[in-house]
């Protein structure tokens, strides 16, 4: 799940603004071209993951034991994308970058 994230989002922002990643290996024109299969990919392997399958529960198991993995990826994507709304990790990034509003508290390391 992670590493879909991390691919989805740079795959966003090379559409948005033609973001080309700095460092040693560069993959020219074919960049979005990789970035988008790799989205398509590990996007596939988490559907992969968090399908719920009998065959791989303990015979007689409970129904949240099935979609143990479903609810767990759920359960944590949910409480981030309510973090984003309620704490806007964005805004506070932003304002440490440009030097305003400091405060005791770090800024969160990523988005």
């Amino acid at each position: 799940m992670p590493f879909f994230l991390l691919t989805l989002v740079a795959l966003v922002a090379r559409l948005r603004s033609g973001w080309k990643p700095s460092g040693e290996v560069s993959y020219g024109r074919f960049g979005t071209l990789l970035n988008v299969l790799a989205v398509l990919w590990t996007g596939l392997e988490v559907v992969n993951i968090c399908w719920p399958r009998t065959i791989l529960a303990p015979v007689g198991a409970p129904w949240y034991q099935v979609w143990a993995a479903l609810l767990g990826v759920g359960i944590v994507s949910l409480a981030g994308l309510g973090y984003l709304p309620a704490r806007r990790p964005d805004r506070r990034m932003r304002d440490t970058a440009t030097g305003g509003d400091r405060t005791d508290e770090l800024a969160p390391a990523v988005l």
